[in-house]
């Protein structure tokens, strides 16, 4: 058993080809790996310091990656263990990780993992902002093909229920004169191969712009997502904040269908 492990700026960089490469297999949750060991482990303490994150992803449609880091990311990480006597759902691993999007945005999380659960049960609730949400560009504009051309996000927050094959919850989006622009993806069904067509000019698109509305309660986002197993389990974790996102703002139609495990 180790007791305390201080880990101090390391830095992780990934990146997804989906445009020329396509995933095979099941990618595991932390209950897989975990559930897997052949020895014992139990790790009392984890302490993150100054982590720096960079992820980029070239897209199916796209004609370049879009990037998203997290910097100055702290994190305590207790009870990692597959003692049976140690884990349960009422003593968990738990992770608290602060972080700031592209060094501008802060957000804070705290997920518990239950990690001998069979069915990968877990909890993920934090909060977000207040941010420009425009700062999200680099990441939406060549993976989701949505633009923000205007709007503040307020302190918004997130809470969510997930298992091995879906997830639900919902996120408490508070935002301000809110406007994106949505490039269009149309498929000229006529053609042999099914060639899809990405428009240069985008369909101006304005979004239910303030929420709460003036004078009306705040409109909350309702999380529905079906797992796509031969991703990872951070792009789980984000389609479940996109689903929320998309109902509280009025644009559900927009992106993948998040209820297609073979998205």
């Amino acid at each position: 058993m180790t007791k305390h492990v201080v880990i101090k700026n390391p830095s992780l960089s990934a990146f997804m080809d989906r445009k020329n490469f396509t995933a095979k297999g099941n990618k595991p949750l932390p209950h897989d790996i975990i559930q897997q060991l052949k020895t014992g482990l139990t790790l009392s303490k984890i302490e993150v310091q100054g982590m720096h994150i960079r992820y980029e992803e070239l897209a199916e449609e796209a004609t370049e990656k879009g990037i998203i880091t997290f910097e100055n990311l702290y994190a305590i990480i207790t009870n990692v263990t597959n003692d049976r006597n140690r884990m349960s759902a009422d003593n968990p691993a738990v992770i608290d990780a602060k972080a700031e999007l592209y060094g501008k945005a802060p957000i804070a999380v705290t997920i518990q993992l239950d990690l001998l659960d069979p069915n990968a049960y877990h909890t993920i609730q934090g909060t977000a902002g207040p941010a420009d949400p425009a700062v999200l560009n680099p990441i939406l504009e060549p993976t989701t093909f949505i633009s923000v051309k205007e709007g503040s996000l307020q302190k918004s927050d997130f809470k969510m229920e997930l298992y091995r094959n879906k997830a639900s919850g919902n996120l408490n989006a508070r935002y301000q004169n809110f406007k994106v622009d949505v490039l269009t993806k149309d498929e000229d069904k006529r053609q042999s191969f099914g060639k899809k067509i990405l428009s240069k000019v985008a369909n101006k698109i304005v979004i239910t712009s303030d929420n709460p509305k003036q004078g009306e309660e705040l409109r909350p986002g309702d999380i529905q997502v079906v797992r796509a197993k031969s991703r990872s389990v951070f792009n789980f974790w984000k389609d479940c904040l996109v689903s929320g996102f998309r109902t509280a703002a009025g644009i559900e139609g927009i992106g993948a269908d998040l209820s297609d495990p073979n998205r």
